[in-house]
């Protein structure tokens, strides 16, 4: 397996410290963070498939590695919804935030202004933060609300582990200009998260239930 980069380890410590100490056994803020799960990973195939057809055949490895994404990640969004529903919620109880509409946003800009590898910033936080975050998170949202209500965070626990190393092995075939690309991204996609984290703990402080 490739290793973690030290690069994003130490972008991604703040974002993963926030994360390890969001209060996830709590209903109204575990239904939140799915419901914003819901809509930024609702674009996921669609931003993949978008920077797939961005690249030329001079990007093949690039190209097939998002569109063989793009097979993995296919209704992962409906994980969310399903969960939701076992706490007796919807998706629609939680409007959109703004910076996890950001998130998803910026990366379509990306795409189709900057570079379609740049893509890979954002695959690369959203896998991390699975691979670093998600067994601990799970653990806590299985106690408290039962197996019935975490298959999202079951399946991106277990599937990212395989995902990550693919997506920095693609990183390291780059040239350096793309490669710093990704790292910007990354980073300023870890912002928005943090971003999302706060502004769910805002609103479930007004209805703590």
């Amino acid at each position: 397996m490739t290793p973690i980069e030290p690069w994003y380890l130490d972008l991604a410590a703040p974002l993963n410290a926030e994360l390890l100490a969001f209060p996830i056994h709590q209903r109204r803020a575990y239904g939140d963070f799915m419901a914003q799960a819901y809509y930024w990973v609702s674009h996921s195939t669609r931003l993949l498939a978008l920077a797939a057809s961005r690249l030329g055949t001079g990007n093949e490895p690039q190209h097939r590695r998002l569109l063989e994404h793009a097979r993995e990640e296919n209704g992962h969004h409906l994980y969310a919804e399903r969960d939701l529903r076992h706490l007796g919620m919807r998706v629609e109880d939680f409007s959109e935030l703004a910076p996890t509409a950001a998130l998803y946003q910026t990366q379509y800009y990306l795409i189709e202004h900057v570079h379609p590898t740049a893509l890979f910033g954002y695959i690369i936080l959203l896998e991390g933060v699975s691979v670093l975050c998600g067994r601990e998170g799970l653990e806590r949202a299985s106690a408290a609300f039962g197996e019935h209500a975490v298959s999202f965070l079951k399946m991106h626990s277990n599937a990212d582990e395989d995902h990550l190393p693919k997506a920095f092995a693609t990183l390291a075939t780059l040239p350096a200009e793309l490669q710093s690309l990704v790292q910007t991204n990354c980073k300023n996609s870890a912002e928005l998260l943090r971003a999302t984290l706060r502004a769910i703990l805002a609103r479930s402080a007004q209805d703590p239930s």
